[in-house]
């Protein structure tokens, strides 16, 4: 199906997408990507415990290397969701051919300078505490071995077993945190997109209706902030 989808987008788009092409090429690379890794790496979770281990090509893999494991789909993760951004922001630069916003954007050099530090940003905000905070496999394994020693044999026959302890709040409030800081900075975004393209870019017939429009928006955003804030983590 990817083989089929690229010589589609590539080959028999019409000329009016000689660029959008592009975008949908990026788009469907990351999501290939994302789908062949966790086919390879068969994940295979260990409920109720936040752990798993691969029954695939990390079968094996040594000891406290098996953290590596969640770094490439989180760089899959991030790279399709940044391909699905790029691409609005490509329609809507198109959509306002006169506006500031679109000289920049034609400027190829800033263009593409600008995506790999916004790229290299979230990455950095994603790795660094999933390098950082997930623990070590050799201290997982005292631990949860200690609370549950059931998981002993388990441990031994999957060495390639990841994750982090079920009573450690720390961990799981920081990566609950980042969550939210993350899709705080994703709703504001599209609350700025959204409210620039209801009042500037409505036509003349919803002079009026827009501002209803506006009014539902900034209730449901102020109500995403709060609940972005508030962080609830639940038991």
């Amino acid at each position: 199906m990817f083989i089929f989808m690229m010589h589609m987008i590539i080959t028999k788009s019409s000329s009016e997408m000689s660029g959008y092409k592009w975008y949908l090429v990026h788009q469907l690379v990351w999501s290939y990507l994302f789908d062949l890794y966790v086919g390879l790496w068969k994940v295979v979770p260990l409920w109720p415990f936040y752990i798993g281990y691969s029954a695939g090509i990390f079968a094996n893999a040594p000891g406290n290397t098996t953290t590596l494991q969640l770094v490439f789909p989180a760089i899959f993760s991030v790279g399709m969701g940044f391909g699905i951004y790029i691409s609005v922001v490509h329609r809507y630069a198109q959509a306002s051919p006169f506006s500031i916003f679109y000289q920049l954007y034609s400027n190829m050099v800033i263009r593409i300078v600008t995506y790999i530090v916004i790229f290299i940003f979230i990455e950095a905000v994603i790795m660094v505490p999933l390098l950082f905070v997930v623990p070590k496999q050799d201290d997982l394994r005292g631990a949860m071995t200690k609370d549950y020693p059931v998981l002993t044999e388990v441990f031994r026959r999957h060495p390639s077993i990841f994750g982090f302890e079920a009573t450690d709040n720390l961990i799981i409030y920081i990566i609950i945190t980042i969550y939210w800081d993350v899709s705080l900075v994703f709703t504001t975004s599209m609350f700025c997109f959204m409210l620039h393209m209801i009042i500037t870019k409505s036509s003349s017939e919803m002079s009026g209706y827009k501002w209803y429009l506006v009014h539902q928006l900034t209730w449901s955003y102020l109500f995403d902030v709060y609940v972005g804030l508030w962080k609830v983590v639940p038991f």
